[in-house]
């Protein structure tokens, strides 16, 4: 689950489009972008779903980043020089400090804190707003996206993006109690 092909497939594909296209939805997959989806989903729709799901989406990044800094994973675009880095912010923290990164999101791979926060955002909307079929189908388009564009930019292993699923699929339940 840490082999390269999976990436090195889809980094085949690569064009200027498509790398524009996965940096987009990569961009979508911070933790700050989900909080302020939640916001607007509290001041637009239902403000106490929506504040649960505020909620659930800290927790996430809270459990992601205790993850990443047990497993200590490199990401594969820093460890294997095959892997291309498509990643535009992945350069500019690497030009900031080309021996370490700085921030614990940088710095380790295992698990996805992009897809584990789509995975969180996305599944407890859909539990909270109790979308139907059509909502779920959303739901998962979305995790499944961002594995692809976190993968395809060199960023994660399958086993990092398998990670944040868990990850995410757990933080969601959490909501249950």
């Amino acid at each position: 689950m840490f082999d390269l092909d999976p990436i090195l497939w889809l980094q085949s594909w690569s064009s200027a489009a498509l790398t524009a296209v996965m940096n987009g939805i990569s961009l979508l997959g911070y933790t700050r972008a989900f909080v302020a989806f939640a916001v607007v989903i509290a001041f637009a729709f239902r403000q106490r779903a929506a504040i649960a799901l505020l909620v659930l989406v800290g927790l996430n990044g809270a459990f992601t980043d205790i993850a990443k800094t047990a497993a200590a994973t490199p990401r594969p675009d820093w460890a294997h020089q095959q892997v291309q880095s498509l990643s535009l912010w992945a350069e500019r923290v690497r030009e900031r400090n080309p021996d370490t990164p700085t921030q614990t999101e940088d710095s380790y791979g295992f698990p996805s804190g992009h897809v584990s926060g789509a995975t969180t955002f996305f599944v407890a909307a859909a539990l909270l707003f109790r979308w139907r079929r059509k909502g779920w189908t959303f739901a998962v388009a979305g995790i499944v996206l961002m594995a692809f564009s976190r993968m395809y930019l060199g960023r994660h292993f399958l086993a990092d993006v398998v990670g944040g699923v868990v990850v995410g699929l757990a933080t969601a339940r959490g909501r249950r109690g």
